[in-house]
């Protein structure tokens, strides 16, 4: 018996790596984008997603208790793992609100109209 021989005379499976590239897009610009608030809204009225964030909310971890015995600082980690995770799911909602561009308001310094400012020396 040889043990240096392999095993299998099968032929090795090839792994093939896919780079996939994130959009640069942030949540305000997606918001301002009207086809896109729309696209999410069709999504977020079918009842498969529906059922499917019921089932992420149920697991949140604020759903779950620490065992006793934990840790002051196991309390803030789970505190603040329920609070990321709270907020994905609030920031996934937030897709399908269209969110109107507010002009930029800028800073003159100027007086009113009508009222006198005192110099002070």
């Amino acid at each position: 018996m040889n043990w240096f021989k392999p095993k299998t005379t099968e032929p090795q499976q090839r792994t093939v790596v896919r780079v996939i590239h994130s959009t640069s897009m942030r949540m305000d610009q997606w918001r301002t984008s009207p086809e896109l608030v729309v696209y999410a809204q069709k999504l977020f009225e079918s009842p498969q997603f529906q059922t499917l964030l019921d089932v992420l909310r149920n697991e949140s971890p604020s759903s779950y208790g620490l065992p006793i015995g934990a840790t002051h600082d196991d309390q803030i980690a789970h505190s603040y793992k329920a609070t990321g995770y709270n907020l994905c799911l609030n920031n996934m909602e937030t897709l399908s609100n269209l969110h109107k561009q507010q002009d930029i308001l800028e800073a003159t310094f100027e007086a009113e109209p009508g009222r006198v400012i005192k110099q002070v020396t």
